[in-house]
């Protein structure tokens, strides 16, 4: 798995490669130029126009030997050097003596009209400040940045828009570069995951840089990303000997009047994530109509009655079970919701308009068990605990909420969160835009819950069921755009997703 680390964290790993490799730091940072300018042939394939701003410390080091590597490959490049009286970091200082040494022009920049006019086929790179700055950007480096924001060119940020904090940017009050793509040097950074930030980000690339593999994995962190390899490893090869029970037998209580799709997108979507049996109710008094729409729609699902469900014999075949899309508000599903709850003791998934009765039924929440799994939006959390002032407070508030409660939780979004409950923080970024439709929420929900169904842990069934749900979308853009595609394509390419973690 991919670690997220702060600007101390890789320093330290830095640090370790430096002794441990052992590898001079002007010649980690000349790794880093070399695998940044591999990076930048891949993204603009024969591009040779750029302009670049580099600070003075390692971020601007970098820059400056990514100048010099494109300088000598008759790049057409310009630099300008941006230092408000500070001192120069070592490297920065020794990069630039290497410029001098080989006579490649470059300018240090005093003032904006200085900046010599180049036209919007330039690519503008911005490396004055990465992870590592420690104060808001204000005074000429604020000039800077807003120039490098009022052009009209693609701009490419090394490690960090300059101006983004990694991690917490709630109290930053100064300029950050609006990036449209960000080369994360060898880790991502908080930040990068955060929707209020796309803004500055725009697509955020991992360059490798090799640091020391065991430092890597010294480096101690509560967050990581998934990546296609660590879903690999998690996939459970299926025996030949194996019947519908080895899957387990996962319930679906969704659905009321006018939401019988959400029914039938979550049940559909539960069996083809790998449980070997699915039952479907509604929490309604009467539910015939919903009969007559599954078994017309979807005849592999079994239709059972509400009251079946405090049958014992009934009750305890289940594996798991997964409530609320469209099970509706109402004073009486709030009270057949509690009555579930009390009776049933077997893991749930928890969705929808079961999260909207918790966030106003809290007590209820007390009698979850554990390693149940919540899946918010980002409205739902904030009615469950509270409003956020931005997705870093919303993420502290959804790690303390796990920890509390001994649930899994899915903090939906662009990079979903999954939270397991000693609030390690794992996030997804399998998906795309276009699976912001109708009824993809109650997909991931039946998604979950087969997978749960099937044999996986909790938490496995939280990653898995997000990654996959994301790369379905992924693929059910080969035949429809991002304003086309529908719940129902989602479902259609769950199979597409699972092969693609055998191949």
């Amino acid at each position: 798995m991919c670690k997220i680390l702060t600007s101390k964290e890789i320093r330290e790993v830095d640090a370790y490669t430096i002794v441990n490799e052992p590898i001079a730091s002007i010649d980690l940072m000349e790794r880093a130029a070399l695998s940044l300018l591999k990076e930048i042939r891949c993204l603009f394939p024969g591009h040779k126009q750029f302009v670049i701003f580099a600070g003075p410390g390692n971020n601007g080091g970098d820059a400056v030997a990514l100048y010099r590597l494109m300088s000598v490959e008759d790049f057409n490049a310009q630099l300008y050097v941006v230092n408000e009286g500070r001192k120069y970091s070592t490297d920065c200082s020794t990069n630039l003596q290497k410029l001098d040494t080989l006579n490649i022009p470059y300018i240090h920049l005093g003032s904006i009209q200085d900046i010599i006019p180049f036209d919007s086929e330039f690519i503008v790179i911005d490396g004055i400040f990465g992870s590592g700055l420690s104060r808001f950007v204000q005074g000429f480096y604020l000039e800077v940045v807003n120039y490098i924001n009022n052009l009209d060119n693609t701009v490419v940020s090394i490690d960090m828009p300059t101006g983004l904090v990694d991690a917490n940017n709630s109290e930053n009050r100064g300029a950050i570069v609006m990036a449209n793509y960000t080369l994360t040097l060898q880790v991502p950074k908080l930040s990068l995951m955060f929707s209020e930030n796309e803004l500055f980000v725009g697509e955020f690339r991992i360059v490798d840089i090799n640091l020391h593999l065991e430092g890597l994995q010294k480096a101690k962190t509560n967050y990581y990303l998934l990546q296609n390899q660590d879903l690999k490893l998690l996939l459970k090869k299926r025996s030949d000997f194996s019947y519908k029970g080895t899957f387990g037998h996962a319930l679906i209580i969704a659905g009321s009047q006018g939401k019988y799709g959400a029914a039938l997108l979550s049940s559909k979507a539960c069996l083809r994530s790998g449980a070997g049996l699915v039952s479907l109710l509604s929490v309604e008094a009467n539910n015939r109509q919903m009969d007559s729409i599954i078994h017309n729609s979807f005849p592999e699902a079994m239709i059972l009655p509400f009251e079946s469900l405090f049958v014992d014999e009934v009750a305890m075949k289940f594996s798991i079970i997964a409530i609320g899309p469209g099970i509706g508000l109402s004073k009486d599903v709030e009270t057949r919701f509690e009555g579930i709850l009390k009776t049933l003791k077997c893991p749930f998934v928890l969705d929808a308009d079961a999260i909207t009765i918790l966030s106003r039924r809290s007590d209820l929440l007390e009698i979850i068990p554990e390693n149940s799994i919540i899946t918010p939006h980002v409205g739902e959390f904030d009615r469950l605990v509270g409003p956020s002032s931005n997705s870093f407070e919303r993420l502290q508030k959804a790690i303390l909420f796990s920890i509390k409660h001994k649930v899994i939780t899915v903090l939906k979004g662009a990079n979903t969160a999954i939270v397991d409950t000693n609030g390690v923080v794992w996030f997804s970024n399998s998906g795309n835009p276009g699976m912001a439709t109708a009824g993809s929420g109650d997909v991931l929900t039946g998604m979950i819950a087969g997978i749960r169904s099937s044999g996986y842990s909790a938490l496995q069934s939280a990653q898995m069921g997000v990654w996959l749900h994301g790369m379905a979308g992924m693929q059910a853009l080969g035949k429809q755009s991002f304003e086309s595609l529908i719940a129902s394509d989602i479902i259609e390419n769950i199979g597409g997703a699972f092969k693609s973690l055998t191949q």
